[in-house]
Order: structure tokens, then sequence, then C-alpha cells
């Protein structure tokens, strides 16, 4: 799947992983946009990713959103000589872009239960019907 979603990249079509149209991340990251600025979920027919993968639902990839933006994007930052095309090293980091601090979101994760209960979201997004 990354090397599909870095497909543009490497080919020196875009150097912006938000900007290959084309690609599943791309629709991924329009998304997680749509649901930062508008707070609405939107409907996908990619398969979520979900950490806490059940080998008896098979239906979902076995990690976090976050971290596949991040192997994305380190992956894409590494210099091959075959390839015309990399992200450069002074683009900021994918999730900055998106406003993602890496060390709040694994603190997030580490204690989810402590810090949310049973429920995570906005007292807005929790009581809209």
């Amino acid at each position: 799947m990354a090397y599909v979603d870095l497909n543009p990249i490497r080919a020196d079509i875009c150097q912006h992983i938000e900007e290959q149209e084309f690609t599943s991340i791309y629709e991924r990251i329009q998304q997680f946009k749509a649901k930062q600025d508008a707070h609405q979920v939107t409907k996908s027919e990619l398969l979520p990713f979900e950490r806490q993968f059940d080998s008896r639902q098979p239906h979902e990839i076995p990690f976090y959103f976050e971290e596949y933006l991040q192997l994305v994007d380190w992956t894409g930052r590494a210099i091959h000589d075959d390839k015309r095309g990399y992200i450069p090293t002074h683009q900021p980091k994918l999730l900055h872009e998106l406003g993602i601090e890496q060390d709040s979101w694994l603190q997030l994760v580490s204690h989810f239960s402590r810090s949310f209960g049973s429920a995570a979201g906005s007292w807005e997004h929790l009581t809209m019907e």
C-alpha cells in the first residue's frame, strides 16, 4: 500500500503526499481533514485502520492511521538512486502538517480509557444526532 501511495513522489510528479490525487492516502487525508474541519464523518470504501486487529475480522489494517502516515512520510524521504523523486528534508513531517502531535497521540492511545472512559470527542460531537 505504501509503495503505491508513494509512486507519484518517486516518479517526481509531486513532493507532497497530500497532493497525490489518485492514491488511497490522498483520499484518507481528505477524509481526515474533513473530520477535523467540519466535524463530520465521511463514508469511505477503504479498509479502516484498527490497531486492535482481530484475525477473525480481516477487514481492517492492523495499525493506526497516524502510524501509516509516519511510515509513508519516513519512507518517502529516503533517496533512491534509481528513482527521480523523494520528499525533501526541508518539508515538514506529514503528522505535523496535519496537526497531529506524535507525543500527544502516543500518550492518548496509551492511556485512552483513563483519558476518556467509554467515549472520546468533544461534547458537541458526542451529543450530535
